[in-house]
């Protein structure tokens, strides 16, 4: 009957729909079933096993080396307040650290100088802008702390003639240099390729214990980083403990062929732009990019 042909009609667009129902419910009832799984085991409660955060030693070094480069920066021009004398001075000082980067620090291959400019920030007058630095010129900044501090801290740049202020600049300056020799130990000890026996490892937080009291004595609290928290709070030493090297998990070849690749995108490719103002010649931006990385790999 009429029914019964009514009801046929609408029956295979109606399996369909019982079928997706059946599915999410069966999702839901296995996502419910996990879910109390992991909460009556306190082992899979959280999404990464404190054995498996294991930092990288690349981008800690580079953070660290940022930190403590800038925050050296940051203080010797923090000492000039406003005025001629200061302006004057400031400005002196400016020079003498740009002078010392290009000449000592940065150094190029065959003594040729660098091209530092001095990071000043363009929103905040006088103020010191942070910037990113490349692997290899952030480990120069940081082997090279010792000479910022003996130049920042000078009597040539002292904020006056006052016996209280060159006695100042040179506690500054012995403090800097012990920050300095204590870090780049810990560097040296931490970038070690060979595993660590339990005497390297004691040395190692020896050193670190050491960069961390001189760098909180100096700076204080508000100056303590998340990578620096690792350093000094021993974090580095239990993942020393149970894998004894840290190298093998560092990141710095994923780091090398993503300098590669953007070296690529800037040197050999338009960006995404148009070819000649012609829309429909418009290139692809990541085309060529995985074109070039198949061919790598291969």
């Amino acid at each position: 009957d009429f029914g019964n042909q009514h009801a046929n009609a609408f029956r295979p667009r109606r399996a369909p729909m019982l079928l997706r129902e059946t599915v999410a419910s069966h999702d839901r009832i296995v996502y419910i079933r996990d879910v109390l799984t992991r909460a009556d085991n306190p082992l899979l409660t959280s999404l990464i096993m404190i054995d498996q955060a294991i930092p990288c030693i690349l981008h800690l070094e580079n953070r660290v080396n940022e930190k403590v480069f800038y925050t050296l920066l940051a203080e010797g021009m923090d000492r000039y307040r406003e005025g001629p004398q200061h302006s004057q001075k400031r400005k002196q000082f400016i020079e003498a650290i740009t002078g010392a980067m290009n000449s000592r620090v940065l150094v190029k291959f065959g003594g040729a100088p660098a091209q530092w400019e001095f990071p000043l920030s363009k929103d905040e007058k006088n103020k010191v802008e942070k910037k990113s630095l490349t692997n290899a010129h952030a480990r120069k900044c940081a082997q090279g702390l010792k000479t910022l501090s003996n130049t920042a801290f000078g009597p040539a740049l002292d904020e006056d003639d006052r016996p209280s202020t060159r006695e100042r600049n040179e506690r500054h300056r012995q403090e800097w240099n012990a920050i300095a020799d204590a870090y780049c130990d810990v560097v040296e000890k931490m970038r070690q390729e060979e595993d660590f026996s339990d005497n390297d490892i004691e040395a190692f937080q020896d050193a670190a214990d050491l960069f961390f009291e001189c760098w909180l004595d100096h700076n204080g609290n508000e100056s303590i980083t998340n990578y620096i928290h690792i350093i000094g709070a021993g974090h580095l030493r239990y993942y020393l403990i149970r894998y004894r090297n840290l190298y093998r998990f560092s990141q710095q070849g994923w780091e090398a062929l993503n300098q590669k690749i953007k070296r690529y995108w800037h040197n050999n490719t338009n960006k995404g732009g148009n070819v000649g103002g012609k829309q429909h010649l418009k290139q692809d931006e990541i085309l060529p990019i995985m074109k070039w990385c198949c061919r790598y790999i291969m």
